[in-house]
């Protein structure tokens, strides 16, 4: 297994290597598998988490040259 980082910095591609196809098709069937496939999908099903920090305005400058 090999995991890549994309350019935007959150996402990744998870490659696998299997040293044959009825290997892979066996693994796809595996329940750890199956268990996994669903916390990607229940993940994706969740809406995203936001929050904020107020500063204050006296943290903050603006140049103005």
């Amino acid at each position: 297994v090999t995991a890549v980082r994309l350019p935007d910095g959150l996402s990744f591609v998870v490659y696998e290597f299997w040293d044959g196809e009825e290997e892979w098709k066996r693994h796809l069937q595996s329940a750890p598998n199956k268990a996994f496939q669903h916390v990607k999908v229940d993940t994706l099903c969740q809406p995203e988490t936001m929050s904020s920090v107020a500063v204050p305005a006296a943290w903050c400058s603006v140049n103005r040259d």
